[in-house]
């Protein structure tokens, strides 16, 4: 439909957003013309109003990602197995460190601290 745009969908709220919804909000604004206003989804609009009413705060709640399998020494030790012996392979690595994470743990730590894994490659004849 023309005068239309698109919305931005599956994106976090920043928080200036969140709180100009809130300021919106309190003034009396309805729900749609506050998602029409910041250009987000009504349901996102609602989301973070009850957030608010709810606990008070605009905030994301701390401790809301996934929490680690490895710990920060485990993860030193990855990326130090990795500079000792660049020829190691991700699952030797798995093998050593001492608790059970995969392999894509692995290579997302090394890519952290700019190396890279080498990949275990079985040739055929």
């Amino acid at each position: 439909m023309p005068g239309r745009h698109v919305r931005r969908h599956f994106s976090q709220l920043r928080e200036f957003e969140r709180g100009l919804i809130i300021g919106i909000k309190t003034v009396g604004w309805s729900t749609r013309h506050v998602a029409r206003q910041v250009d987000r989804s009504e349901c996102a609009v609602r989301t973070g109003w009850e957030q608010w009413t709810r606990d008070g705060t605009h905030l994301r709640r701390t401790g809301s990602e996934a929490t680690r399998k490895a710990t920060r020494r485990e993860d030193r030790r990855i990326v130090r197995q990795e500079l000792v012996d660049p020829t190691v392979t991700r699952s030797t690595i798995q093998s050593h460190v001492g608790v059970r994470v995969v392999t894509q743990t692995i290579s997302r730590r090394l890519v952290e601290a700019n190396l890279q894994s080498k990949l275990l490659f079985v040739y055929c004849l």
